[in-house]
């Protein structure tokens, strides 16, 4: 099977020095899964700097051409479709303890609108001085913290002027009311639980309880905010962390990854997974 560049992304080396570095500035030509639905558990800046892509982000389509900055939250659904041959990007991968450093100023950063507008559309003189502070992300992430002790700190602060600049350059208030804003939060919260918890909890009460509300008034935020209801998301996680696993634990038989993804039995992870895909999970795995 051919290494995609998720599984370079997140090999359990790569994640540590995700974590390790705080962000990782990788340059690609090439989307890191092609039609199955993958979840990245970091925060991805993608700068697009040729061609053109093709992709779903939390089941909205969604097209990248060049000069298009795209900000993928973390824990959310991508599911790759197509990119062109002159495809080229630049992706800042950005680990979760920065990420909820960054959180943490949502409103002045305008964190959550990411959800519903992801991708910002630049001209060729602001992608360059874009890219010019990507530069000192990338100088800062490879100096060691014994050599800067403050590294993590100066990181932090390069990355809210990157997000300054690309709102300047977006110009869009940073007080500009967003339709849905809590909805939004509500949702980024839900797919961070759904990311950590999916393999145990499958019932909607468990992640109500985690967010302090009744599983109805979840369930309508939820409708409201995405037209979908909790239970699909629910499933959608559930399916593409089985995929997943599918796909690139070979070590592990099909049984294991029934037991592992919460299933008491196998014939009900085979029922759930025929009846999402229309396919058994046998001949998925031979299929790919």
């Amino acid at each position: 099977m051919q290494e995609n560049l998720y599984n370079r992304l997140y090999n359990e080396s790569q994640v540590r020095e995700i974590e390790t570095r705080g962000i990782v500035v990788i340059e690609s030509s090439e989307f890191p899964v092609y039609n199955q639905e993958f979840i990245f558990p970091h925060m991805v800046i993608a700068i697009n700097k040729n061609g053109c892509s093709h992709a779903f982000y939390d089941q909205k389509e969604f097209f990248s051409n060049k000069n298009d900055v795209a900000v993928i939250l973390p824990n959310h659904l991508i599911q790759a479709i197509e990119s062109s041959d002159d495809y080229n990007v630049l992706l800042i991968v950005v680990s979760k303890d920065i990420v909820e450093e960054i959180k943490n100023q949502q409103i002045k950063f305008g964190y959550s609108r990411f959800h519903n507008e992801p991708s910002t559309k630049l001209s060729d003189e602001e992608i360059n001085k874009l890219c010019d502070v990507v530069q000192i992300m990338k100088l800062l992430s490879e100096i060691t913290d014994d050599l800067m002790p403050e590294r993590h700190d100066r990181l932090v602060y390069i990355l809210q002027i990157f997000f300054s600049i690309l709102r300047t350059f977006n110009k869009a208030p940073l007080s500009r009311p967003v339709k849905g804003m809590r909805g939004n939060i509500l949702f980024n919260q839900f797919c961070d639980l759904l990311a950590v918890h999916i393999r145990k909890h499958h019932n909607i009460g468990f992640y109500a309880d985690k967010l302090y509300m009744t599983p109805k008034y979840l369930s309508q935020l939820i409708r409201e905010t995405t037209g979908l209801t909790a239970g699909h998301w629910i499933n959608e996680y559930l399916l593409a962390e089985a995929k997943y696993l599918l796909i690139n634990r070979l070590d592990l038989n099909i049984q294991s990854i029934c037991f592992m993804l919460g299933f008491k039995e196998q014939a009900a992870f085979n029922r759930f997974f025929t009846k999402n895909t229309g396919t058994s999970p046998k001949k998925f795995r031979q299929e790919q």
